[in-house]
């Protein structure tokens, strides 16, 4: 008689045990796609006031927004008071209250701006992400600007929260003008491998790398690093050098690399003498020659354009400056304008 009610208490709690992690994944899925429509965890934590929450000595409440996202037995003791709710029971209350907020004002907008379009050009980025995950290599991914090479990065990054949780070893850092020594870039590294302690200053290379090494090793990641011409020309000491201290993290296996950029450091390695990177990234380099029909075909359906004549229209756009980029904006200035997107607005924009 015991046996059979510990096998039906056990029952009981691996029910409630398989609805907390469901629930707990659903949560988090969905914080993945809203982080890939470009909000922060800063944002959310904000908005949905899970910077009221207490408790658990995290210092802030993206730390503890983030600790809950990486495991479903997070913060799941008992709440400080008798009674009280346990912080990941409250944070998923707050999120649940905050997810249902959204898609009322999304419902209720006039027009609906799709966040993503998985265009030919994402799949083909995504591929080549793949690539230099799985073979741990440097890969440049080069295209012209507005063929939709950035905009299939968070996207990516959701993709990958969704399949191995937000603990993923899938990294992205933007570069920049500021970005032009290694230091700087080691920097931007640390603060994205290790983010509860992105304040922590790598005074040092050395000190950099191995902060590095110890939160990569054995992981099988990947880096993006994305606006990579910002490297520098390759003809200057210190572009080599950036380029060559990135590439000892691939010779040791802790991750593979891709650069999204517009072709300029195979460009500059290319033409001189540096063989060691120019050999490698020969091999593995993706170029992408422009926007192809077969994707303004599909931004045209998220919109809900159609016609010959738009169609036309959209494709000497989308080959112009610019690109998809270029287009998209034409079609919230024709909304914008006249209420509508055709072929008509599209027309008359060219006029105002």
């Amino acid at each position: 008689m015991q046996d059979v009610e510990y096998d039906e208490e056990t029952k009981l709690v691996r029910e409630r045990q398989k609805k907390v992690i469901e629930r707990w994944k659903m949560l988090t899925d969905r914080l993945a796609d809203e982080i890939a429509r470009g909000f922060s965890l800063s944002r959310i934590a904000t908005e949905s006031e899970i910077a009221r929450i207490g408790g658990y000595n995290y210092t802030s409440p993206v730390e503890r927004l983030r600790a809950w996202s990486e495991s479903h037995y997070a913060l799941r003791g008992e709440g400080r008071y008798v009674g009280q709710i346990s912080v990941a029971n409250e944070i998923e209350e707050k999120l649940s209250a905050w997810f249902d907020q959204l898609d009322g004002e999304r419902a209720a907008a006039k027009t609906t701006v799709p966040a993503f379009v998985e265009t030919a050009v994402a799949r083909k980025v995504w591929s080549s992400f793949e690539q230099a995950r799985e073979e741990c290599e440097l890969m440049e991914i080069s295209a012209p600007p507005g063929t939709g090479k950035t905009h299939a990065i968070h996207p990516y990054l959701a993709q990958c929260r969704k399949r191995e949780g937000f603990g993923c070893p899938v990294w992205h850092i933007n570069l920049s003008e500021f970005s032009g020594s290694l230091k700087s870039v080691l920097q931007l590294i640390t603060s994205e491998v290790n983010p509860d302690n992105a304040n922590m200053k790598a005074d040092k290379d050395f000190t950099g790398v191995r902060m590095i090494e110890e939160q990569t090793e054995g992981r099988g990641g990947l880096l993006i690093v994305d606006e990579a011409q910002h490297i520098g020309d390759a003809d200057r000491l210190h572009g080599i050098r950036i380029l060559n201290g990135l590439r000892y993290f691939t010779d040791r296996k802790l991750f593979g690399i891709a650069f999204l950029s517009n072709g300029e450091i195979y460009r500059r390695i290319a033409g001189g003498k540096h063989g060691q990177l120019s050999s490698r990234m020969e091999a593995s380099r993706v170029e992408i020659k422009g926007v192809p029909d077969e994707d303004v075909d599909l931004i045209m359906a998220a919109y809900g354009i159609s016609g010959k004549p738009a169609r036309e229209w959209c494709i000497r756009k989308a080959k112009g400056a610019g690109g998809l980029r270029a287009l998209i904006r034409a079609f919230k200035n024709a909304q914008r304008e006249f209420g509508e997107v055709n072929h008509q607005t599209l027309t008359m924009l060219g006029r105002l």
